[in-house]
């Protein structure tokens, strides 16, 4: 992997939009792990109150957040196919967490070791 210049880096609407995109599902995807609100707070470092707030649309939640939520989600199986089953987030998205340059594709498969 090259370093330097020229990777994919996102415009604030697209973060916000990533980020929307995760609040609107974000309730289904919490229950898919059956965690509760203090259960998955403990897991992404979000209290309960904020992780509340953010379920109910009275708090935009942060990219540090949406960055915390969005693996925990995709390192479960369940809850990684269905935001990919129903492409929650552009590729763009998933170029720029991989750190991909324009015209590069997206690794689409990975392990923890």
């Amino acid at each position: 992997m090259k370093y330097g210049p020229g990777r994919i880096e996102l415009t604030e609407e697209e973060r916000a939009a990533a980020k929307q995109a995760l609040c609107d599902n974000l309730v289904t995807l919490r229950k898919n792990l059956f965690l509760s609100q203090t259960e998955f707070g403990n897991r992404t470092g979000i209290s309960r109150i904020r992780l509340s707030l953010i379920e109910c649309g009275k708090y935009e939640m942060t990219w540090s957040q949406f960055t915390s939520m969005l693996l925990v989600f995709m390192t479960n199986r369940s809850t990684c196919h269905i935001i990919l089953k129903n492409k929650l987030f552009s590729e763009r998205l998933w170029l720029y967490l991989q750190g991909k340059r324009d015209g590069e594709e997206p690794d689409t498969s990975f392990k923890i070791l």
